[in-house]
């Protein structure tokens, strides 16, 4: 059943239980309590209507530049990898060709519906050879009914001190609910890691990997589907980020060693316009995790459940991230290659 609004008596509900955890929460360690506060704080936004994820400010040309190249700095040891990685296996242009093909097709297709968009998701997370995280959808799952709502942007909140998420999914972007079948897929995994791990999944820093499980069970499900219209848009989606995230790393390298003016001597206007349309940021927070995932889908190949083993590893560890990724010896772009020709197939 569609909803666009959540169930006011469950946001209620959640928001009571919310204040008779604070005493805990508030006496816990700092983490729990910002993830605590942030729970109090998006619930009553949601009882007063307020949660309409509207861009707070609008940065300048230069402020985006200097934001960027601060977070580069940040990711350092991140850079040292990223930097290196060939994408030559990508044809960017040719991928923007086909999608465009893709589109223009999928527009004769017949859509799925709602309760199929469910249904699939259904199926799809209790395909995972994995006892926990199988158990875990289940139990999330079973509210579909309550906690799941459209709206203008897909997101899942996180409340990890009530041990309860509520999901938003995207209905205004102009595809069908085959298309936002995937951003379900995503948000779930969010609400998924958000159970494994509730702290680091709510309070994360740069090096935390928040969407490591909803990107890598975005990707794996493009094994899972037939090759409908929508899985190979999510494809050349998935293959498009990863080739022009990578182009952006180094652009800001560029821009920061060069110059602008530099940069833009040597790179075409659409190039600069693409450029600052991204935070470095945000950049950072999927081109990882995207990178992380061809490590893994090669491994998943091989071994299944070895490979779901390590990925909850990587989110139950509370190390930095490049530390994570070192400790269970993961390269960022050794298996780049594997992965782009089995995504290509």
């Amino acid at each position: 059943m569609e909803r666009n609004n959540y169930n006011k008596a469950l946001i209620l509900k959640l928001y009571l239980k919310a204040i008779i955890n604070t005493p805990y929460a508030y006496n816990s360690d700092k983490r729990t309590y910002f993830a605590h506060r942030n729970t109090l704080n998006a619930l009553r936004k949601i009882l007063l209507n307020k949660d309409n994820h509207s861009p707070a400010f609008v940065y300048t040309d230069e402020e985006i530049i200097a934001s960027n190249i601060k977070t580069f700095d940040a990711y350092k040891d991140f850079n040292d990898l990223l930097l290196n990685i060939n994408t030559d296996e990508i044809d960017y242009y040719q991928l923007l060709y086909e999608l465009k093909d893709l589109l223009n097709q999928q527009a004769k297709e017949e859509d799925i519906t709602y309760d199929e968009m469910l249904e699939h998701t259904y199926n799809y997370y209790n395909s995972i050879p994995d006892n926990e995280i199988r158990n875990v959808f289940n139990k999330i799952y079973k509210e579909k009914d309550k906690n799941i709502r459209l709206q203008k942007k897909s997101s899942t909140y996180l409340f990890p001190t009530i041990d309860y998420s509520l999901i938003t999914l995207n209905k205004t972007k102009g595809l069908g609910y085959k298309n936002v079948l995937f951003d379900l897929i995503h948000e779930y995994g969010h609400a998924i890691q958000g159970s494994i791990n509730p702290i680091i999944s709510i309070y994360s820093n740069n090096y935390e990997p928040a969407e490591l499980m909803p990107v890598f069970f975005n990707i794996l499900s493009l094994f899972y589907f037939d090759n409908t219209s929508a899985t190979l848009i999510e494809k050349n989606v998935i293959l498009q980020e990863a080739s022009q995230f990578l182009t952006i790393t180094k652009n800001t390298k560029e821009i920061k060693d060069n110059g602008l003016e530099s940069f833009k001597a040597n790179h075409n206007e659409w190039d600069y316009s693409f450029y600052k349309e991204y935070s470095q940021s945000q950049i950072y927070r999927y081109l990882i995790p995207i990178l992380v995932s061809f490590e893994l889908l090669p491994r998943y190949k091989e071994d299944p459940e070895k490979a779901l083993n390590l990925l909850k590893k990587l989110i139950n560890n509370n190390m930095d991230y490049i530390d994570i990724l070192k400790f269970n010896k993961i390269n960022l772009g050794e298996n780049t290659n594997e992965a782009i020709k089995m995504l290509k197939k």
